[in-house]
């Protein structure tokens, strides 16, 4: 698999673990792979980022950032928390706004979300990666949460829902939602470069 990020082989990772969808039953056979990382965030660099938001916990807290990069092969969804936050659980829908899982009051369903997984302990760092061509030109992102507060020791110290920031759904609920294409970044001299912009 082609790596996203190179500079992320030189962070000290202190665990890594790669899974693909077969282990997870009830997806709509979405190809996907995930990989969780706990990295030294200490003078690691960031990498250039086409597409970000804010990764929003308990709707008054920044968790971190939900970043969407692009390649010739694949599409690449990356939850990266900061400070003491952790990730526990990630569910992340990408596709056309009507076709988000809800209820009937019309509330998300992040169970059904079709990308999704469970993290271990002190994980701040998760990719999704599928296949480009499976995505739409233009698509909408909600990326969902279960976060973690440490102390200094690791301990868990709260527990709250999170949503990468983007405009609120339907529904009674703060889920929020954001529209991103997969060209139109561009650089310095307004050159495209070929990775996801996102429209908001």
């Amino acid at each position: 698999m082609k790596k996203l990020y190179p500079a992320l082989i030189i962070a000290a990772a202190i665990l890594t673990s790669c899974s693909d969808n077969e282990n997870y039953e009830g997806l709509d056979a979405k190809t996907f792979t995930v990989n969780e990382k706990v990295v030294d965030l200490d003078g690691k660099s960031d990498p250039e980022i086409c597409a970000v938001t804010d990764l929003i916990a308990g709707q008054n807290y920044t968790a971190g950032v939900v970043e969407v990069a692009a390649d010739s092969e694949n599409l690449y969804v990356t939850y990266r928390t900061s400070g003491n936050w952790v990730l526990g659980q990630t569910h992340l829908y990408l596709g056309t706004l009507e076709g988000v899982p809800q209820n009937e009051p019309g509330n998300p369903r992040v169970g059904h979300f079709p990308y999704q997984a469970s993290h271990s302990a002190g994980t701040n760092e998760v990719t999704y990666t599928m296949p480009i061509n499976d995505i739409d030109d233009c698509f909408y992102a909600a990326a969902h949460a279960v976060v973690y507060l440490t102390d200094d020791a690791g301990n868990v110290i709260s527990s709250e829902t999170a949503w990468g920031d983007g405009v609120a759904m339907a529904g009674k609920n703060w889920a929020t939602v954001s529209e991103f294409c997969k060209t139109g970044c561009t650089n310095d001299d307004n050159d495209s470069i070929g990775g996801p912009i996102r429209r908001r």
